[in-house]
């Protein structure tokens, strides 16, 4: 039941990078540029990669534990919004995040396979702003 969770959720998010144009990635403002942001050290969980859109989605949750409530209300608040991550060579870079409903605590990054490169079990950093 849980991989067909997770199938329609990286099929959905395929199809939504194909609908986002690389205008919007250039375009999209930083989330460094609010000055209220926080950030969150997070755990890939699956990495996928579609060498046709040069899209990765990246399934993740929280480092620690103890950071569950704080990353379910940083994804809650920033559906679907642009926020930055930083890679373990401390490089930000610009993603789309989702929550998915039907996997509690879980988030989904979206990004542009040519700006960033995960693999699973990696740890990375959300930064994303404050909204209330």
């Amino acid at each position: 039941m849980k991989s067909l969770h997770l199938r329609a959720a990286v099929a959905f998010a395929v199809t939504l990078s194909v609908a986002i144009s690389a205008a919007s990635w250039q375009n999209s403002t930083p989330a460094n540029s609010n000055p209220a942001f926080q950030t969150i050290v997070c755990r890939a969980l699956e990495v996928k990669m579609d060498p046709k859109t040069a899209v990765t989605v990246v399934l993740f949750h929280q480092a620690s534990k103890a950071d569950g409530p704080a990353l379910g209300e940083l994804l809650r608040s920033n559906e679907g919004a642009n926020v930055e991550f930083v890679t373990s060579d401390g490089k930000p870079h610009s993603a789309t995040l989702f929550r998915l409903d039907t996997c509690f605590g879980r988030g989904l990054l979206i990004f542009s396979s040519a700006t960033a490169r995960l693999s699973s079990h990696e740890q990375f950093s959300v930064r994303a702003a404050v909204r209330g």
